[in-house]
């Protein structure tokens, strides 16, 4: 094992670690008070929820295959799907490096060179990140569910920083083609041109905002599906499955950002549903997320 694995297995442990000393109690008291009654499936629902994943996995798909179009590509939306969720098998292996791998594989028999795909690649990390962070701080930072999350609101001023640098660096070209070559120079590629069109990239943003919306909608009638009868805000929930998924998204040494999406999702679906039954609702999201992953992985693969 190289020293770079070794250092990077030991942050992926010492991480972990961490997240399991704090949370594992939750976990633990969430378990000692768990009653099956409460937990009756609402199979239709439960079903819904998957069914509206895999229209928001496949519209994310179709967004790459836009930002192909940078580079004077094209690629058609059943290719884009198939090259992004057989590729996101990698996911599961620590670091994103695996699912870009599987990436660049993939899109090189659509004629995608090596460069593009890395660069659509961080250009697609880059541009969901934002619109998630706008739904984040508007519905639960400004929204009439503020007061349960007042904790945390320097993490809203972090998400407004965020997107204002983005903002800034997206409407400033040269600034934003400097970004991306300095970071395919760190993964020793060789840099490439593409050409982004604002009014493109505005729609980019716009149908990232839209996805991320209708995945916060496909968890919100899942937690539905197991906890029927209970009450909670469409907006609270969309914004914590929002949030959760984005701390897990950038937690790039852990493998699909297991750990990092529960810690943060348990903290933010206690004040919702209650402490007793967020972790149980945790584990079952997991579940959840990697059944409809499997199911749009299969689908990918009979795409011919």
């Amino acid at each position: 094992m190289t020293k770079s694995k070794l250092l990077n297995r030991i942050i992926q442990i010492a991480i972990l670690a961490v997240l399991a000393y704090f949370m594992a109690p939750v976990f633990a008291d969430s378990f000692r008070k768990f009653n099956p009654a409460d937990w009756k499936i609402n199979y239709w629902l439960l079903i819904a929820s998957l069914l509206l994943m895999q229209v928001v996995l496949y519209a994310q798909s179709a967004i790459w295959s836009t930002i192909i179009g940078f580079f004077g590509k094209s690629i058609a939306y059943n290719k884009a799907f198939k090259i992004a969720y057989l590729a996101q098998l990698g996911r599961y292996l620590p670091g994103r490096i695996w699912q870009l791998f599987g990436m660049i594989y993939l899109a090189g028999k659509e004629g995608i060179t090596k460069e593009e795909a890395t660069v659509s690649f961080i250009l697609s990390q880059l541009f969901a990140t934002p619109p998630g962070l706008l739904i984040v701080v508007a519905y639960l930072f400004v929204l009439e569910t503020a007061t349960k999350y007042q904790d945390y609101i320097g993490f809203a001023w972090v998400g407004v920083a965020a997107m204002a640098a983005f903002l800034i660096v997206f409407l400033m070209p040269r600034w934003l083609h400097a970004c991306i070559n300095f970071v395919t120079r760190l993964m020793r590629q060789t840099p490439v041109e593409f050409r982004l069109e604002k009014k493109v990239g505005m729609k980019v943003l716009i149908f990232y905002f839209v996805t991320w919306n209708l995945y916060g909608v496909s968890f919100y009638l899942f937690l539905l599906s197991i906890l029927p009868g209970y009450d909670f805000s469409i907006i609270e929930i969309v914004g914590a499955w929002t949030l959760a998924y984005l701390v897990g998204y950038w937690a790039i040494v852990l493998p699909a950002g297991i750990g990092a999406r529960e810690a943060a999702l348990i903290l933010l679906l206690a004040p919702i549903i209650g402490a007793d039954r967020a972790g149980i609702a945790v584990i079952g999201a997991r579940l959840w997320s990697m059944l409809g992953e499997v199911i749009c992985t299969v689908l990918a693969w009979r795409v011919k």
